[in-house]
Parts: C-alpha cells; structure tokens; sequence
C-alpha cells in the first residue's frame, strides 16, 4: 500500500455530507455542498439537463417577442406566413434553425428580400442555440469550480496529550510506533511532492489543501551559538517556514479572524570538536576501532554504530556547555558515524568528510580494482537550534506575535487567552500546540524515528560503498529532514481530526468539551476526487435563472392575452400567435371546407362535435395534394370528376341567396345560386372544392 493509499484511507468514512462554507472564498462564495461522487454525478446531469430545458424554454419566449414584432395586419406573402409559422411551432432552436435555414433556401429569389428577412434570425437563433449548447457542457463548473476540497468529521477527533497516561508499556506499545509510522508516510509524501526530483505523482500530492509547505533557505545565517563552535569558513544553513497559515497552508477552515500563524526557523552548522573530544583507541589499537567521548554537558554522548543524535529542549534538566546554551531556542545535536562506510571518492563535505586512503582496495569487476577513502573522524557532529511562534495575523506582526522560543514555551504561550481575539482562534491554537509537540515537533525527531533511512546520502550507497558526495551534503540533509517535518505537520493536521486508527491509542486523545472545540473538529479540510462538492451559488444561480425562464415562457403567453384583453391592444398579434399554431392551422384548413363544427377556435386545442369526419387528401395530383371533403364527397371514380357544393347551414341565416363558386379539377368554374341569388366566383387551379359564401 503506497503513501497515496494510506493517505486517502485515513479519512475514508470522515467526510462530512452536505452543505457547508468554505472560507477560501469567503462566506456567499464559499457556500458549498458536498455529495457522494454517485449522487453528485446525478446532480451534475440534473443540472445539464435542466440548463437544456431552460434553454428551450428562452428560445420560445424568443419566438414569441418575435411572432409580435414581425406581425403584419396588411396582406403579405408565403414567405412572412410560413416565417411566423416557423416561430410560432419550432419546439427547440435546433428545429428553428433548420426551418429557416430551408425557408432562406426555398424562397430564394421568390420573395422580395427573402435573406435580409431571414438572416438576421438565424444568427440570433444560432447564437441561442450555441449559448445554451456551451452552457449544458459548462454545468458542470457548478462542481469543478469549487475544486475537490472536502470537510472532514469523525467522533475520534481531537488533540494529543501524553500527560494523561504516562505508561511507559502503551508508550512503547502503541505511541511509537505510531510515531515511527507517521514520519515514515510523510518521508514518502516528502520524496514525491518535495523534491523536484520526485515523481510528483497527481494522485499522490492531492491530499491536502497545499501540495506541500513552502519555506526559504539561506546559506549565510549567523552561528547559532557562540561563534567559536562553528568553523568560519563553512556557511551556516537557516531554514525558515515563514507564517505558516492555519487556513490557506494547513486546511483548518475558519473565518479570517479565526485564523493564527505558525512559525518555525532551524539554523544548523557543522560544530567544533577540537577541544570537546577525547579519542579513545579500541581493544585492537586500530583506526576502525577508535570512538570518542564528547564533553558537551555533564554527560557524555558516546557515538554508536549507526546515525543517532541527542536533543534538549530549553525546559529540560540538561544544561549544556555555554557555548551551546540558547534561552529562546531548542539546541538538537547529530552525531554521524560512519563506522566502516568506504567512500569511492574523497568527500569534502564537513559533516560526511573522508580523506583517509584505506589500505584495502575494491574489486571493481571488469574496471579491475579501485582505492576508498575512510571517514576523518569517528563521529562528526551537526548542531542545530530551533524556534517556534505564533502570531494573530489580525494584528499587526510587531504586537502580534510570540517571541520566537523553544516549543516548551511556545506551547504555553498557546494557552494565553488574552493573546487572542476568539476563543475558537485560542482552541485552534492550544489544540494545534500540543499535536505539535507530541506528534510533529523539530527535525530531531524525523531521525530519532526514522534513524539511518533519515539520510539522502543512502540513496547512493550500497554494499557498504557509499558514491560520491557533494561538498554540501551536510546542507541537503537538513533541507530533507525540514521537508519531512513539513510533510508530516501536514499530516499530522488529518490525525488529529479523525483521530488515529489504533484504537490503543485513544487513552491519549483528548476530544473537544466546548462548542469551540467541536467546531474545529468538523473544520479540517482535505482534497479528495471520492466526493464531489458544489458551489451553492451556482446552483443557486442556475435554478432560479433558469426556474425564472421556465416560469416565463410557461405563462407570458397566458399573461399578454390578459394584458391584450384588459387595454384592448395587440388584438391582431394575439390572435395571430394563436391561429398559427399547429393544431389551429388544421383547424383553418378543414373549417374552410366546411368540414366540422369547431369548438376552442382560439385557444388550447381545436376539437369537433362527437363522431364528425373531417377531410382527407386527395392524391389525384400526388405532386400538388390537397385536402377534399370525405369519401363520395369531392371525388370522382375513373377519372370523373363529382361536383358537389358544401354550404354550411349556420353561414344561411336568411332567405336570400348565396353564391356557391366550385372548381373541377380540370380548373373550370361553374357558379350557381342558394335561395334564388345568383353570382359568379374564380378560384385557383387544384383539385378540391373550394366553396365561398356570400
């Protein structure tokens, strides 16, 4: 199981569903909910869909301004007819836009300025149509928007402190190794999101809220204790984290004035031995059995076989010597041994130094055999000192801030009520303060707990043969280690907000009393693609715009034939919208015929009495049909054409006469008279009978 994979399943489960703020963007922006990656797909195509239906439902009130506008009471030809027909029935834009695109066609060239009359309204029906079609693929901004940031909540949430049980059988049971296994995922995290040379795998950095921490180094810092402990001619490496935010860098999510900054510098050296050393010779009297005893306090610090460091901290019993003694900082020493490491070339470096030629040679394979170096000293010592701090980034930085000190003091200072503007700002930092002392700390304890795999140097090293090193290795290890540090105070963030998996180590977790500090135990934020989260005001946005459209087009029409009605205005444009729907053009059609008695003519939909029969096609012009009355009623058989005159009995409402004109279909016009009146008519060619009353 990788770093990534460990990582993510840390906080599987914790994931607080629902709506929440993220104070990133500040609290309207910032309204989020978060879903389930199934839930939140449907809500994604939900959301598409709904985008697409709104878009359908503009480009009827489109069509519907339009009709009005373009609507003309004096006579005008096909092209304005069928161009309001196409206004009045086009469902989506799609199908608007191929009717105008084959009417401009069609009337080419047989109406007068048949284009400039139809162009204009196919651009804006493209634009319609494109606008909605980027807006359907854009939906989904409403999710990506707000990135994968998620809230984290479990009931094991809470802050670390050891004093609450002080067995040292469960210390060494379950504390350390779970120490042990936090540095080791966040040395891993480190080497793969670090470091330019990792493989900075996507999956694998997007955990938390920043990929990793950044901090400055400098190369010519001042000794960090008296100068006659560093050699003058070996530059001195400061590594400062700078104010580390708790909401923009570590991901608890608070309102700007509950946010604190922290703050940590380690400054390093190479330090003397000259002076401080006693060079002891093994049983055998040789170089490889040398080891020396270091007076740098009352106690000695023998160096072993492997890589191991001593530390103090500035409230400690130990009292170091007082060129190493700091009041306002941690003092950490490393001690390097590399016992019986062969170097395959002389090494520089101050720390790792090696110039002494072995007596021995390597078989170097088929390139023959080659010299080694050995190490100058038995042990060399790396002497480090570390600050810490804390400010309220509301207040200006020369009032705001702690002094810089060694974590004992700082973590007290955490618990100064009067230092900070609110409670959940003081909670913040008091919880903060003692994870960081149990769970994170100095650069120590990233190689009290990891030991030799702590060294970059190891990467080159096999078989006991350690590959060149640069002059500054010394100075590359100190920014490894600061880099675990960081990693695993980014981890360390996510521990204490679902708490640790190994149930043993619950008896230390102290979990929140105050409404503070169950606040800030469902404030911690993580980044993870198992969830999708979305911007409430997106959606917000989105439906009621859109809700807004919907609601317009489903009533304008209802609403301006009110309006028409009550001010008696727009009667012609009203009506017109209403004859040239779909249904009521039929309606005209066969009602010309005299074919029905109509109820509903001017609105919903056209409907007959019971049983009546309406009019056919007649296809003896299969290239020009054309409706005729029922079977036996405008048609002949074999060619011979019936002459029959519809006239409706309610348009007779006197005795006197009306004229019937009917036409055959060979075109020839016959006229006769209803009730002793006579009169003559003409008609267009075609095929069915087409009668007109007088």
């Amino acid at each position: 199981m990788d770093s990534t994979t460990v990582q993510q399943t840390a906080f599987d489960g914790s994931v607080y569903l629902g709506p929440w703020i993220n104070w990133s963007h500040g609290y309207v922006k910032g309204a989020t909910i978060t879903l389930t990656r199934r839930d939140g797909g449907l809500m994604i195509a939900f959301v598409a869909l709904f985008v697409g239906i709104a878009g359908t439902c503009l480009w009827r009130i489109t069509c519907f301004a339009l009709h009005h506008i373009l609507s003309s009471e004096t006579a005008e030809d096909g092209l304005y007819h069928q161009r309001q027909a196409i206004l009045r029935n086009a469902a989506t834009g799609t199908n608007g836009l191929c009717g105008l695109l084959q009417l401009g066609w069609f009337w080419r060239g047989k109406a007068r300025r048949s284009y400039r009359r139809i162009l204009p309204l196919i651009g804006l029906t493209v634009f319609l149509v494109s606008a909605f079609a980027v807006a359907g693929i854009f939906s989904s901004q409403v999710s990506t928007s707000v990135g994968t940031e998620v809230l984290l909540t479990s009931p094991g949430c809470g802050y670390f402190d050891l004093s609450v049980d002080q067995n040292l059988t469960q210390l060494d049971a379950a504390y350390l190794p779970y120490i042990v296994l936090l540095k080791s995922l966040s040395s891993s995290y480190a080497q793969e999101c670090y470091t330019d040379s990792g493989k900075n795998d996507i999956a694998a950095c997007e955990v938390y809220v920043k990929q990793n921490i950044p901090f400055t180094t400098s190369f010519n810092a001042s000794c960090p204790f008296s100068p006659e402990m560093c050699a003058d001619d070996i530059p001195v490496i400061q590594i400062d984290s700078g104010h580390i935010n708790s909401h923009e860098d570590l991901g608890i999510n608070a309102a700007p004035k509950d946010r604190f900054t922290y703050r940590q510098i380690t400054t390093c050296a190479p330090v003397k031995t000259d002076g401080f050393t006693t060079v002891l010779n093994g049983s055998d009297g040789s170089l490889r059995s040398q080891y020396e005893d270091y007076q740098y306090g009352p106690s000695y610090l023998a160096a072993p076989n492997t890589y191991e460091y001593t530390t103090w901290y500035d409230s400690s019993q130990f009292e170091p010597i007082p060129q190493l003694q700091r009041d306002d900082a941690d003092t950490l020493l490393f001690l390097l041994s590399p016992n019986d490491v062969l170097f395959l070339a002389k090494v520089d470096d101050p720390w790792y130094s090696a110039h002494q030629s072995y007596n021995a040679t390597i078989s170097g394979g088929i390139a023959g055999s080659e010299p080694a170096w050995y190490r100058d000293k038995p042990v060399s010592i790396l002497g480090c000192t570390t600050q810490y701090q804390y400010c309220n980034p509301n207040v200006a930085e020369a009032t705001g801030c702690t002094p810089l000190t060694g974590i004992f003091a700082a973590k007290n200072i955490t618990n100064d009520a009067g230092f900070w503007g609110t409670e959940l700002q003081r909670t913040a930092v008091h919880n903060f303060g003692y994870n960081n002392w149990y769970l994170s700390g100095a650069i120590n304890t990233v190689v009290y707990n990891l030991g030799i795999s702590a060294l970059s140097a190891r990467a080159t090293m096999g078989g006991g043969l350690q590959s060149p090193l640069p002059d500054n290795q010394w100075q590359l290890e100190v920014q490894h280690w600061y880099q675990i540090l960081m990693a695993n105070l980014q981890r360390m963030m996510i521990e204490a907000a679902v708490g640790p998996a190994d149930a043993k180590l619950d008896v230390w977790m102290v979990k929140p009393s105050t409404r503070e500090g169950r606040t800030l135990c469902a404030s911690q934020k993580v980044k993870s693609t198992s969830y999708t989260s979305f911007s409430t005001l997106s959606l917000i946005l989105v439906f009621v715009l859109g809700g807004l459209i919907i609601a317009v087009s489903y009533t304008l029409e209802v609403l301006t034939s009110f309006v028409s009605r009550r001010l008696r205005l727009g009667l012609y444009q009203r009506v017109e919208w209403t004859a040239n729907e779909t249904l009521q053009l039929q309606r005209l059609a066969h009602e010309e015929l005299g074919a029905g008695n109509w109820e509903t003519r001017t609105r919903g939909v056209p409907v007959t009495a019971f049983g009546e029969r309406l009019a056919v096609l007649d296809l003896s012009w299969p290239e020009h049909p054309r409706l005729r009355c029922g079977q036996g009623e405008g048609m002949g058989v074999a060619g011979k054409e019936k002459e029959t005159a519809v006239v409706r009995s309610d348009e007779i409402s006197s005795p006197t006469a009306t004229t019937v004109t009917m036409t055959t279909s060979q075109g020839s016009e016959r006229s006769g008279s209803v009730g002793g009146r006579s009169g003559s008519g003409s008609s267009d060619d075609g095929d069915a009978i087409a009668p007109t009353a007088e």
